[in-house]
């Protein structure tokens, strides 16, 4: 006999309006920075994406002080900010134009249902994922940017393409919110 729990998340009534012409300066990650959440991948990645910005939503303070000291000067600005109520982590999540969700391909990735991705999506948030099947269950192929698990590079080629592609990202966001 297989249960199913279903995920609760609070999908907001309406959404604010994004910056979608600057959303690569509007990119944020919420959650544990545990190792199997990929935070240091995406702080990788952002060494090689100057002119972005990405806010990074979770740590306590000895996580936040280790990544602090990874971030690269010249690529992206990176915003390192503590574990924060749901209803602030909303209001970041509904003026972000891209969320991360850069899971590694271990650990409870392989079959946990993330709660960020539905928040991302409820949020109106286009999504860079990693191609984990846990979370390709949800977006299709076309309604988020893919990245292999663990590869920094590969996470920044998405990024990348979602950062410059503005109408593309609009559209996501708002065929996710849909979906959510």
């Amino acid at each position: 006999h297989q249960t199913v729990l279903h995920s609760g998340v609070e999908i907001p009534n309406s959404t604010v309006e994004k910056d979608w012409d600057n959303c690569k300066k509007h990119i944020v990650y919420a959650g544990s920075f545990f190792g199997w959440k990929g935070v240091d991948d995406l702080i990788d990645a952002a060494a090689d994406l100057p002119g972005y910005r990405i806010t990074l939503i979770g740590g306590d303070a000895s996580e936040i002080a280790r990544l602090q000291e990874r971030i690269a000067p010249a690529g992206a600005e990176v915003r390192l900010l503590p574990r924060l109520s749901t209803d602030r982590v909303m209001a970041h999540l509904q003026n972000a134009c891209i969320a991360v969700l850069p899971n590694r391909a271990e650990g409870v990735s392989q079959f946990t249902s993330p709660l960020k991705l539905f928040e991302y999506m409820g949020a109106g948030c286009a999504l860079v994922a990693s191609d984990l099947p846990s979370i390709r269950e949800v977006p299709s192929k076309d309604e988020a940017a893919w990245f292999q698990p663990g590869d920094p590079i590969s996470l920044r080629n998405a990024l990348r393409q979602l950062g410059n592609a503005p109408e593309t990202a609009k559209a996501q966001g708002s065929a996710l919110r849909h979906l959510a």
